[in-house]
């Protein structure tokens, strides 16, 4: 399918220069991470049960998505207390696994350009799967294994060396167990790079049996997962009823996020991004000079790309774009947020690939645009960041003052809580969609589990939000938020 012809490339200068960006990416705020919803009961609640087990298999965490499940607890809630380093550790891998993309399809044959590091590693619309843990300890750890098993797939079909083959096999069981796209991502790249090297496959046929043997042995776990615990539901949703409507509608969807999407993370959030930076007084203007720098060090860096072999490198491309979505169309619900197309973007940025060289056919258009693309990225990227910022900062003050108002019962688990809200909590944005950085404020599993996180104690049983008009109380506490977000104690006077 693809001829192997190794080259030479700049890819040590890209990797130099990607890597001082993704540094400078969450600089802004001191690489500080803002946790929202899911962190603060997967980080800040789960650790609290004195056994883990009873996470694994009661609530039933391990019924899908097992590694990332088992991760959980054990490892992202043992630095609950110092998230920074979480969001190191992601961001590194983020770099390492688009890098190791990046070598594998080099090994191929394929000259890739530095708009592939730009789009899979800044693109705005993939904050959400790069940024917020709860989303990015399946993403971006399961595209790092899933890159790394890649990788020594081509070394092996090169070297010919057995330890290599090892490597590959036990890294890509590995990528099954964080997230369904990531494993349709794992287990084409693996069909794909073996056909590039189709002479050596005609005698290693029986490597393909290594994705489809992982693939099976997950559909059993899976099946298995259905009935543990109260979250086996959700291993057990999938449906092919209907599939041409969800079809239509995943791929609206899909559309929206990619149009729309991108217009409003990139295009508004730069200038936004640019009011963020502003705000931040002097260290906000270092930053964008920062920004400047790492800008004019790619186009000085950068050499012109012919893209060979465009039309295939396009067709791999879509299909790395398309298939990681399919688990959408599957479930009773379509439902695609900005973190369920991460994996599609690396799909995106191949598609991206033969079109910008053919179009930009000059080293000097192609190092500028490169380079202001990286610029804007990197500024809407600090919107992006902020609004992270401004909701987490929220929804902690929020759950610190609701916790102050709690009674010794509701502390001990012997009673529920309502909090009567004034008013809608949504911090202002670029782009309202679907559950992208929504507050705590709006649902009882998200409120209750942050103030679990903020108080250390898993024993409060429910914290529901009501409105006035929607509020069904028996003998709960009740609070009341005001629109100045004070927390009052309204239990007396609201039950009679």
């Amino acid at each position: 399918m693809i001829k192997n012809r190794p080259y030479e490339s700049k890819s040590f200068a890209y990797a130099l220069i990607f890597f001082a960006a993704v540094l400078t990416k969450y600089l802004l705020f001191g690489f500080e991470y803002y946790p929202i919803l899911d962190d603060f009961i997967q980080y800040g609640g789960y650790p609290l049960y004195n056994d883990p087990s009873y996470v694994y298999f009661k609530i039933g965490t391990m019924a899908a998505r097992p590694l990332a499940s088992l991760l959980d607890p054990i490892f992202w809630g043992a630095i609950w207390g110092n998230m920074r380093l979480a969001l190191i550790l992601i961001s590194l891998l983020h770099f390492f696994a688009v890098l190791l993309i990046v070598k594998t399809l080099d090994k191929c044959g394929f000259k890739i350009s530095p708009l592939f590091y730009i789009i899979t590693l800044f693109i705005p619309i993939g904050t959400e799967g790069a940024y917020w843990l709860s989303a990015s300890s399946r993403l971006v750890v399961g595209m790092f294994f899933a890159a790394l098993s890649l990788y020594f797939l081509a070394e092996y079909f090169s070297d010919k060396k057995k330890h290599l083959l090892v490597l590959f096999t036990v890294f890509h069981i590995i990528s099954y167990g964080f997230y369904e796209p990531v494993c349709i991502f794992a287990f084409l790249g693996v069909c794909l790079t073996a056909l590039n090297f189709r002479k050596d496959l005609k005698q290693k046929w029986w490597i393909l049996l290594i994705p489809v043997i992982s693939m099976i042995l997950l559909m059993i776990y899976y099946a298995w997962g259905a009935n543990l615990g109260a979250l086996g539901s959700r291993a057990s949703g999938f449906s092919f009823a209907d599939i041409f409507y969800k079809l239509k509608d995943a791929t609206i969807q899909v559309v929206r996020c990619f149009t729309k999407g991108i217009y409003k993370s990139t295009v508004k959030g730069f200038f936004a991004g640019l009011l963020v930076a502003a705000r931040e007084g002097i260290s906000g203007g270092l930053w964008l000079v920062l920004c400047g720098l790492v800008a004019v060090w790619l186009y000085k860096a950068a050499a012109k790309t012919k893209t060979e072999r465009g039309k295939l490198l396009f067709l791999v491309g879509i299909i790395l774009f398309s298939a990681p979505l399919a688990p959408n169309v599957v479930v009773e619900t379509v439902w695609i947020p900005y973190r369920t197309i991460f994996v599609s973007i690396f799909g995106f940025a191949l598609m991206a690939e033969p079109v910008f060289t053919f179009v930009f056919r000059s080293k000097w258009l192609q190092a500028v645009t490169c380079s202001l693309v990286l610029i804007v990225f990197l500024v809407a990227n600090a919107n992006e960041y902020n609004t992270y910022k401004k909701v987490s900062e929220f929804d902690t003050v929020t759950a610190q003052n609701i916790a102050e108002q709690l009674s010794d019962e509701v502390m001990r688990g012997e009673k529920n809580v309502v909090v009567i809200v004034e008013g809608a909590y949504e911090i202002a944005q670029v782009d309202l969609y679907k559950d992208h950085v929504k507050s705590v404020i709006e649902t009882d599993w998200s409120l209750t589990g942050a103030v679990r996180a903020v108080t250390g104690n898993i024993k409060i049983k429910k914290i529901t939000p009501e409105r006035f008009e929607t509020a069904k109380i028996t003998d709960e506490q009740v609070l009341y938020l005001g629109a100045d977000g004070h927390i009052t104690d309204i239990t007396k006077e609201y039950v009679k």
